[in-house]
C-alpha cells in the first residue's frame, strides 16, 4: 500500500498543475515520508517473503496493517488539529491516482515493489530533505 500511494503522490505532484508552489509542514511531512517508502520499497517484502513466503498471509495481514495504519494516521490527525484549534480534515490521500488499479495489484502473487521504478522527483525530495548530524 504505502509503495503504490507513494508512487501516486509523486505521479499527481509531476503532472501539469499537480505539484503546488508552495509546500507547508504537512506536504513536506509526506512528500519525505513518501519518497523514504519508495526508497526502500522492497527491504520489508524480501525479508516477508525470505522468511514466511505465505501469498494468503501476506494479503490478509496486508489488509488488516492497511486499515490499522489509516485508522492511527485518522486518529493522530484528529488529536493534532483539535490541540491546534482547527477543524479536522484528513490530510492522508485516500484515492490512489488512476484508481484503485495500482493497490489492486500490490495482491497478485506476483507482486514485488522492486519492480515499480521511482519518479526522479523522488530524489529531489530526499537531497532537500535536511539530515541529522
Amino acid at each position: 500500500m504505502t509503495c503504490a500511494w507513494a508512487v501516486s503522490s509523486f505521479e499527481r505532484a509531476a503532472a501539469p498543475g499537480g505539484a503546488p508552489t508552495r509546500y507547508g509542514p504537512w506536504q513536506q511531512l509526506w512528500a519525505w515520508h513518501a519518497a523514504e517508502e519508495i526508497e526502500h520499497r522492497a527491504v520489508a517484502f524480501r525479508v516477508y517473503e525470505e522468511l514466511v513466503g505465505s501469498y494468503s498471509y501476506r494479503v490478509a495481514r496486508s489488509l488488516w496493517a492497511q486499515a490499522h495504519f489509516l485508522r492511527y494516521t485518522d486518529r493522530l490527525e484528529r488529536i493534532i488539529c483539535e490541540a491546534r484549534g482547527l477543524p479536522f480534515r484528513t490530510h492522508v490521500p485516500r484515492a490512489i491516482s488512476g484508481g484503485p488499479r495500482r493497490w489492486l495489484r500490490t495482491f497478485r502473487p506476483d507482486y514485488d515493489p522492486a519492480d515499480v521504478a521511482p519518479d526522479p522527483l523522488v530524489g529531489l525530495v530526499l537531497a532537500a530533505t535536511p539530515t541529522a548530524g
